[in-house]
């Protein structure tokens, strides 16, 4: 049934909501790059693209994060799932309205959000494993 898992396991609800939670930091992030591009010309293009990485990172993190609370245990596996659901949430919903909709794009995307993901993942899993032996 929908919206039913098993015990520890996040469910398939989960993981869209982390992924719309990462649409929003990639849509906010890209209105925020299109502002800072435009008062100054242009002349922090590089830097602003170089920093978007981290920014895609710190979002599929906060997102795996959040849905890896549900699991007791495979946390990298929520992580990559997180950050493939989060990349195709993107590409559906997001990457059509972007300014650069390069392959070029699309890849640093899937990375960013999937090293992320996994990164949010095995964080949680690190503190639920310290929780878990006091």
């Amino acid at each position: 049934m929908l919206g039913l898992s098993e015990e520890g396991k996040p469910s398939w609800e989960d993981y869209m909501a982390g992924s719309i939670l990462t649409c929003g930091v990639v849509w906010a992030w890209s209105m925020i790059m299109g502002l800072i591009q435009r008062s100054t010309q242009g002349s922090l293009g590089f830097a602003v693209a170089a920093f978007s990485y981290v920014v895609y990172a710190m979002g599929g993190a906060m997102a795996s994060y959040i849905v890896s609370r549900k699991a007791t245990r495979r946390h990298l596996v929520v992580g990559v799932k997180m950050g493939l659901a989060s990349w195709g949430a993107n590409m559906l919903i997001v990457f059509p309205f972007l300014s650069e909709r390069s392959p070029g794009a699309m890849v640093v995307l899937l990375v960013s959000l999937l090293a992320g993901s996994v990164a949010g993942a095995l964080t949680r899993g690190k503190l639920a494993g310290r929780r878990g032996r006091r």
